[in-house]
């Protein structure tokens, strides 16, 4: 198994238990109260990326 492996490629089957609606709230409740700027940027691309797919961006 090399790094960067997909979760599928673990033997998973890449659900976290968890709606897309529920994990944009834990995004944007991570994003409010975090200071890291590294975790903020991926969090607003996460944010960003759900939002165009659904068309709301």
């Amino acid at each position: 198994m090399s790094v960067g492996s997909s979760l599928n490629d673990l033997g998973g089957n890449g659900n976290i238990g968890i709606t897309q609606q529920e994990y944009l709230n834990r995004l944007h409740y991570a994003f409010d109260n975090t200071t890291d700027t590294q975790l903020r940027q991926f969090l607003y691309q996460e944010i960003r990326k759900i939002h165009i797919q659904r068309g709301t961006w």
